[in-house]
């Protein structure tokens, strides 16, 4: 779009709405960025002054995304940076003047932060394809061909002894997001965004009348003390995140922006609690919002189809991971309301999706690699392994009509196979619904009974312990060994070998100075023990049996999501009875190298192609 069209469809939305489309994106040199604002706050907060502003009758303003790189839109010379942390109208952050070639005029960048030039900087928008003569068009095609050649090299290598049904899987994952088939409701995501912004109404009203204050930002401030924010999350029955301060070493609140328990809150299932959080931190967006407004911008960019971007190999334990801030790892299900991102995602025309959840699939394979052969029995005779232990538990029969105490039996199963406490149990059974308040002795009493009636699995702990020392001692004298049960993990110097070939591998093990064991993981230093290594094998392993059975239904159907230990296929109508019998079968089927005492179960879902 031309400079001057690009100005006429800033001054139509002046003061109006944000026409998405404007983002500055066009350019090659990297002024800075991302941006703080504008498209966040709307133009709304510009209109008070004229189209220019004071700095240059010429300067005009782009509303991009926040999180928008921010390229040159001009070519041209810098001819200031200035730096302001203190608002003016709406103007914070860095700016930067850009004196214009040619044609184009001055241009003034706003709300910059990371600036990556300073006064007296050349920079340029680069040739458009247009502007290509042959010449240069067959001197960029001999660049791409080299690069794809490069590319094709450092693949051969890294490929070598790289499992090949790894690379399938590789491969299934990007065709999900290059190949999309799966389509996006624009409109009911549309009418949910007009209901948030409604609650959101609602509450700063509620806000103001609870805290006796007469606009959004003394509630802001109010919500800034910590004692105020804490007190609003108690009346509204939310645990409030504590933390240990380094400075005291006594407990304090976790409500600062990077606390993980804040950072929780901020991704609460309750929109109620986001947008609490939202208001504290002076935001416009709810996590929930935003994630709704970026799922209608990836439809719209795609003829309403549904690109799945996930990592492969996201997590330390091989499981997928969300990608492109798009998190299909994690969308909301429990109430229509919250649930409508995943109620957004319709099967292409014609077709059904068929979305088939791993049973318990991680407490199964705990059972089974620890020997623990009553639980894995119980499991393969269809039993209801909740009831059997909560029955346990309150020493009398329990039941599906027993939803509380059966709760308290799921939670166990579920949660206590990695060394749970009795404090962190209590924790989890008075906060997940339908909730248990049970007192810590009572909580140490099941905590004991479980590793009582599963001895098998504590002891699976203590020889995850043991191989995770001799990974940091490891001498020529010691030979590969086994962890746990069947022989499907091999201990050697590498780290703890799969089925599947990969490692599970802890960079930079260690013992510290407390006797500890410390690894360093992404995110920094982890503290190790025999509990958490149990729990990154049951994971890698669980996610393994799904890899391989999706590559299975591969040879026949389309699978177009994987979440955790479920898999997602596409599947025409017509051929519904067929596909669901051909998925239960192979879904149920436990691979070679478990074969023996191994037992799955699958649930099986269908999505309509309308909502």
């Amino acid at each position: 779009m031309k400079l001057q069209e690009q100005i006429q469809r800033i001054k139509q939305v002046m003061g109006l709405q944000v026409d998405e489309s404007l983002k500055l994106m066009e350019g090659t040199t990297n002024i800075g960025g991302p941006f703080k604002t504008d498209l966040e706050y709307g133009p709304a907060n510009h209109g008070s002054r004229a189209f220019g502003n004071w700095q240059s009758d010429n300067a005009w303003d782009v509303f991009a995304e926040p999180g928008s790189v921010v390229n040159s839109y001009t070519s041209g010379t810098v001819l200031k940076v200035r730096v302001s942390n203190k608002k003016s109208g709406k103007v914070f952050g860095t700016q930067v003047t850009v004196k214009g070639n040619g044609k184009y005029p001055d241009i003034f960048y706003t709300h910059l932060k990371n600036v990556k030039v300073k006064p007296g900087d050349k920079v340029s928008v680069g040739k458009k394809r247009v502007d290509f003569s042959t010449e240069d068009l067959n001197r960029y095609a001999s660049y791409c061909i080299n690069d794809v050649n490069l590319t094709h090299d450092l693949f051969n290598r890294l490929a070598a002894g790289f499992p090949e049904a790894e690379l399938d899987l590789i491969d299934m994952t990007l065709r999900m997001y290059t190949q999309p088939v799966l389509r996006v409701d624009q409109t009911l995501l549309r009418n949910r965004l007009d209901e948030i912004k409604q609650e959101k109404r609602t509450l700063l009203r509620g806000l103001m009348d609870t805290l006796q204050v007469g606009d959004e930002e003394e509630v802001r401030k109010k919500l800034a003390s910590n004692p105020q924010f804490a007190a609003i999350l108690t009346d509204s029955e939310i645990p409030v995140p504590m933390k240990i301060s380094p400075t005291t070493g006594k407990e304090t609140y976790a409500l600062a922006k990077n606390d993980e328990g804040f950072i929780a809150l901020l991704e609460h299932e309750d929109p109620f609690i986001q947008q609490l959080c939202a208001v504290r931190l002076g935001t416009r967006s709810t996590i929930e919002e935003s994630r709704i407004e970026r799922f209608i911008n990836i439809g719209a960019r795609n003829r309403g189809r549904l690109p799945i971007p996930l990592k492969y190999y996201g997590a330390h334990t091989g499981r997928w991971a969300g990608a492109d801030a798009v998190n299909f790892q994690n969308l909301p299900s429990r109430d229509k309301q919250k649930a409508a991102l995943k109620r957004s995602v319709l099967a292409p025309e014609g077709h059904v999706v068929i979305n088939c959840d791993s049973s318990q699939i991680e407490a199964r394979v705990l059972a089974w690699l620890a020997g623990q052969n009553e639980l894995v029995k119980q499991f393969a005779n269809g039993e209801d392994v909740y009831s059997v232990f909560a029955s346990k538990i309150y020493n009398r029969p329990i039941s599906k009509a027993n939803p509380v105490e059966r709760f308290v039996g799921k939670t166990c199963i579920l949660g206590l196979g990695y060394g749970t406490g009795a404090a962190k149990l209590r924790h989890t059974l008075k906060t997940q619904p339908p909730g248990a308040d049970l007192d810590e002795d009572k909580c140490q009493a099941i905590v004991d009974l479980y590793r009582q009636t599963n001895d098998k699995i504590p002891k699976l702990w203590t020889a995850a312990n043991n191989a995770v020392k001799h990974l940091v001692m490891w001498t020529d004298e010691l030979q590969e060994f086994s962890l746990g049960e069947h022989d499907a993990l091999r201990v050697n110097r590498l780290g703890i070998r799969l089925p599947n070939g990969l490692y599970i591998r802890y960079p930079g093990l260690h013992m510290n100075e407390n006797n500890k064991l410390i690894y360093k993981s992404r995110k920094g230093e982890v503290s190790l023990w025999g509990g958490s290594v149990v729990e990154n094998v049951v994971q890698a392993l669980a996610r393994i049996i799904v890899g391989e059975q999706m590559l299975v239904l591969k040879e026949r159907y389309r699978p177009v999501l994987t979440v955790h230990d479920a898999a997602v296929i596409v599947v025409p109508e017509g051929e519904l009875q067929e596909a669901l019998a051909f998925i239960r079968q192979v879904m149920s089927t436990p691979p070679k190298w478990a074969a023996k005492y191994c037992y799955w179960r699958r649930r099986l879902a269908c999505l309509p192609t309308q909502q």
